[in-house]
């Protein structure tokens, strides 16, 4: 019975099962090249390729701009451009934009264009949407209210052009503002 006890002992001391040491899965050692360059393994417990990194410029839209590297179209110009580079022309060179009225469509469009996460920058696109309205309506009333007072002159030259008036540019005070103006509206001599 001594044996039959010893035996039963040494039986189930040798059937007993260890547990696993950890629940991971081993993925071979593959890479895979992905479209910049890079290279990523397998991964997870399906042992598949890990996404590649995104490509900023890896976009593009209806004109085959890439606006994930700021690019957005430039209808005036037909190229695609990066409003911090290259500001696009919201009309001709040459052309005064078609505006009827403070606060017409065409400001708002432009306004528009200038908040934050859109393609403008803040004052400098707010004065230049201003300059344009006020030359389409030929009034100063939007170049006294610029973001930037150092755009007066520009904008009182560029009211004084479209409305064929050099005494606009007079309202002007300071002498190199007025000279300024006179050089926008076009003056030879100005001074």
């Amino acid at each position: 019975m001594i044996v039959l006890s010893i035996m039963l002992i040494l039986a189930l001391g040798c059937t007993q099962q260890t547990p696993p040491v950890n629940n991971t899965t081993a993925c071979t050692q593959e890479a895979k090249i992905c479209p910049d360059g890079s290279a990523v393994g397998r991964i997870g417990p399906n042992c598949e390729f890990a996404p590649c990194p995104q490509i900023v410029g890896n976009d593009s839209d209806a004109h085959g701009c890439k606006p994930s590297a700021g690019y957005s179209w430039c209808e005036i110009q037909q190229k695609c451009v990066r409003e911090w580079e290259t500001p696009c022309q919201t009309s001709p060179p040459g052309t005064i934009p078609p505006v009827t009225a403070p606060g017409s469509a065409n400001f708002q469009r432009c306004i528009s264009q200038c908040e934050p996460g859109n393609a403008g920058n803040g004052a400098l696109c707010r004065d230049g949407c201003s300059m344009e309205e006020a030359a389409g309506t030929k009034s100063t009333s939007l170049c006294d209210a610029l973001d930037n007072p150092a755009n007066r002159p520009s904008c009182y030259g560029t009211v004084a052009k479209a409305a064929g008036d050099i005494t606009i540019c007079d309202r002007l005070t300071d002498a190199t503002d007025k000279n300024y103006c006179l050089s926008v509206f076009g003056s030879p001599g100005a001074g």
